[in-house]
């Protein structure tokens, strides 16, 4: 099946809010109850959230689509914020693919679309037994990396 990726825009929130509401009940359901899951996506999955995030300068929101009808089938949100003023850093906070839709590329071809648009340095960094992607932005690109020699240390988990 062939799809598009493109970014969202303004106009985009009905669909976001409707694929999010899917995908979190696809991913969820039969493990929470049904009334917490329904609570859950009438806030967190609202038209007016992805609206809101789409006003922003903080989110950047990326959405697959069928080609044939242009349906919504996966999405990326990556919302950025202020490392100690150092640098932006840009976090995943969503990423869903319709299960229907796994296993053909689409979810890699996703993220190379999140890391097209972060395009810096990519850090890993510990948290509590897990791993979470950041993507940096330089906030002066001719420093050398994102970090001032000071404020690394021992206990940062770098590779």
């Amino acid at each position: 099946m062939e799809f598009i990726i493109r970014p969202c825009q303004i106009g985009d929130e009905t669909a976001l809010s409707l694929l999010g509401k899917a995908t979190f009940l696809e991913t969820y359901a039969g493990t929470a109850e049904a009334a917490d899951i329904l609570a859950h996506v009438e806030t967190e999955h609202s038209a007016e959230t992805y609206r809101t995030w789409l006003q922003s300068d903080i989110a950047k929101i990326w959405v697959a689509e069928t080609s044939v009808g242009r349906s919504a089938i996966g999405y990326a949100v990556a919302l950025t914020s202020r490392n100690n003023g150092f640098c932006v850093e840009m976090e995943i906070k969503r990423f869903y693919v319709l299960y229907r839709f796994h296993r053909n590329g689409l979810g890699l071809s996703l993220m190379n679309d999140v890391l097209v648009t972060a395009h810096s340095t990519v850090r890993m960094y510990r948290c509590r037994d897990s791993i979470r992607m950041l993507f940096e932005v330089q906030r002066q690109p001719d420093r050398q990396g994102p970090f001032p020699a000071s404020t690394t240390s021992a206990n940062d988990a770098r590779p």
